[in-house]
């Protein structure tokens, strides 16, 4: 798995850049976490482009080991369908 380069422009701008990235990558299979209201957007933008999976945060919580967003983002993408 390999993370996308950080983006210092307005999120949609990033949002967008990092949607050409993923295809440029030949993804197609994106896991969004469903935290809050925040994935919506991001997931309205992916849909139709990728095969999207929407996880549970409750899950994430209850993974063994040390939680940070790269461990989660890794545990994720094993589990995807």
């Amino acid at each position: 798995m390999k993370s996308l380069a950080r983006c210092e422009r307005e999120a949609t701008a990033c949002l967008i850049a990092h949607l050409a990235e993923l295809d440029a990558r030949g993804v197609t299979h994106v896991v969004l976490e469903a935290t809050g209201s925040y994935w919506k957007s991001v997931w309205h933008v992916l849909e139709g482009q990728f095969k999207l999976t929407l996880t549970n945060p409750a899950q994430i919580r209850n993974m063994p080991g040390r939680k940070s967003d790269v461990n989660d983002a890794t545990w994720m993408a094993g589990r995807r369908t």
